[in-house]
């Protein structure tokens, strides 16, 4: 699963204009785990390799059209 959530985080557009890639995760917690409607947030502190720590719940779930979709949410 921490493998997917930081697949997710580094895809997200903030992280890609800036060149940041987490690596790691560290006090990982589940917000939300809904399997019937594909949905899953969790809380932590995201570790990038320059030694940042971002802090916040990413938010995973179907958009319309079925596919994949995250968000950051810095309110953790």
């Amino acid at each position: 699963m921490v493998r997917m959530l930081l697949y997710y985080f580094n895809g997200l557009e903030v992280m890609r204009r800036s060149a940041i890639r987490a690596n790691d995760i560290q006090h990982i917690i589940t917000v939300k785990n809904d399997p019937e409607n594909g949905i899953l947030a969790c809380g932590g502190w995201f570790v990038a390799s320059q030694l940042t720590v971002f802090k916040g719940i990413l938010v995973i779930k179907p958009n319309a059209a079925g596919d994949m979709i995250a968000y950051w949410d810095w309110g953790f």
